[in-house]
């Protein structure tokens, strides 16, 4: 009788703990539903609005390093309890790599610092179990076809020149044009730091993407225009805009913000795009190549036109430029990655644009150029 009592007694005990934990994973799930997060909308003038989280506590306007505020930060898509979220603003600086030597995501000191030293400051023990460990795919260069390197897992990452520049985040599509809603405003914390302020960086921020050369990382500049090209990774005047994902269920340790609405981007505006004429551009015309050997690049200087949007490169080992690879620059010189015992077809043209309106009009190709490159023995 007495075995049968402690059978029942047993049995009513685990299923009153079964009952408790689906009331609470039904409570939970339904907290986290009421807030009701939305994917961002965007305006026929290129404004975004995003709703926004408050999760974790870092450095903000303490110049010393010893208070912490909480973080904002925008949400840029929602699926199901997967929030996807980027800092409202620029959170520290550091540089992509400490050492000026071939990296890539994976290998990169930033990485380290951002899944050890900032996870465990701006977060407790409790708020990181909140974050979701997130596969990251590391893609190549998409205009230098720079490796970028295996994927990797991380709780807390940079934004890539792909997410960056997607339209479902709240992004316009063309990295290469100003965008108001991929400005990242430093912090007072940030712009105390003595290397933004000896070299004048304001609001630049890093990608996790790499540059045209594998030492090199691309960045958001203070206009939101995405640099393609990039800069040396050991460089330490850039700032540290994170992504994660949040598990909405860990509904104790985030709160809902206000909504975060991007200016508007007045050259996108159909009244003001309509009244622009888009004039053909002049042709240009390549007068030097210099191997820099050393480095084994090739910088290409062509003659500088005026009232132009831009340059685009093409360059190829077969002279007819099939299977080609294709560079755009706002300066009037690039720098290209040159293998030894190659033979390269250069020609460039000038272009203007308007991107709200897909209008690009071209000049003629100028004349190509042949350079080879042999190894001395």
């Amino acid at each position: 009788m007495k075995n049968y009592l402690k059978s029942n007694f047993f049995i009513a005990t685990l299923l009153l703990i079964f009952s408790l934990s689906l009331s609470s994973l039904s409570t939970l799930s339904v907290h986290a539903a009421s807030y009701q997060l939305h994917n961002p909308s965007i305006n026929s003038c290129h404004g975004t609005r995003w709703n926004s989280i408050y999760f974790g506590n870092y450095f903000q306007s303490d110049t010393s390093a010893k208070k912490k505020e909480p973080i904002r930060w925008r949400v840029l898509s929602v699926h199901g309890n997967d929030a996807f979220l980027i800092a409202d603003k620029n959170l520290d600086v550091q540089p992509y790599n400490i050492s000026n030597t071939s990296t890539t995501w994976e290998k990169s000191s930033l990485r380290k610092w951002l899944n050890t030293t900032f996870l465990n400051t701006a977060f407790t023990p409790a708020e990181q179990q909140a974050i979701m460990n997130t596969t990251v795919n590391n893609m190549n260069n998409p205009h230098f076809g720079t490796l970028g390197g295996s994927t990797t897992t991380d709780k807390i990452y940079l934004p890539s020149l792909s997410e960056i520049s997607q339209s479902s985040y709240g992004f316009y599509y063309d990295i290469r044009v100003k965008n108001h809603a991929r400005l990242g405003a430093n912090t007072t914390y940030v712009a105390s730091k003595k290397s933004m302020n000896a070299n004048n960086r304001p609001d630049c921020y890093w990608l996790r993407s790499p540059g045209y050369i594998s030492s090199y990382a691309c960045r958001i500049n203070e206009t939101g225009y995405g640099d393609i090209y990039g800069l040396s990774a050991n460089t330490t005047d850039f700032a540290v805009r994170p992504v994660l994902h949040l598990n909405l269920g860990y509904y104790r340790y985030w709160k809902k913000g206000p909504d975060i609405l991007s200016q508007n981007d007045v050259s996108y505006q159909k009244k003001s795009v309509s009244k622009i004429k888009v004039a053909k551009p002049a042709r240009t015309r390549i007068y030097s190549t210099k191997l820099l050997k050393k480095k084994h690049i090739l910088k290409v200087k062509y003659k500088k036109v005026s009232n132009i949007t831009g340059y685009e490169i093409q360059y190829s080992k077969n002279p007819k430029f099939k299977n080609k690879k294709i560079i755009y620059s706002k300066k009037s010189f690039i720098k290209i990655n040159f293998r030894k015992n190659s033979t390269y077809y250069i020609r460039v043209r000038t272009y203007n644009s308007v991107p709200s309106k897909k209008i690009t009009k071209y000049s003629k190709w100028s004349f190509s150029k042949k350079v080879s490159y042999k190894n001395k023995k």
